[in-house]
């Protein structure tokens, strides 16, 4: 039932190992679907991730969920990188949607996990007082 309410708030969840470039998908009910394959290279689902963001946020996103930049975040002991932006489907509709990713703490490898949550933030009108 908790399982439940996390995949009903999160249309997306991807499983990141940083450290080896890869990812894959433990849920994906939103825009991204028929976009980004279910798993792969973590720095390719980053470009399509990048591409469907508007113009003007590109470069935020970029510097933002890069490896590298990840990984700084990580060795200064952030524990998540987030951020809200406005991204396109293939129909031209905007969607305000909320990346974040989580450091995972694994004791069985040196590797550096991530657990990522995109949230559609697209609510009807009066959601917002």
């Amino acid at each position: 039932m908790l399982i439940d309410s996390v995949y009903i708030k999160f249309s997306l969840i991807k499983f990141v190992n940083i450290s080896k470039n890869s990812y894959t998908f433990m849920k994906r009910e939103n825009f991204l679907d028929l976009i980004i394959p279910e798993t792969g290279l973590y720095d390719d689902c980053l470009k399509k991730v990048v591409n469907m963001t508007v113009p003007e946020s590109r470069e935020e996103v970029q510097n933002a969920f890069n490896r590298k930049s990840l990984l700084e975040a990580y060795n200064r002991g952030e524990r998540k990188v987030m951020r809200i932006v406005n991204q396109i489907d293939d129909d031209g509709q905007l969607h305000k949607v909320a990346i974040e990713d989580f450091f995972i703490d694994n004791r069985g490898s040196d590797d550096i996990f991530i657990v990522s949550f995109f949230q559609t933030l697209d609510f009807p009108e009066g959601t917002y007082v």
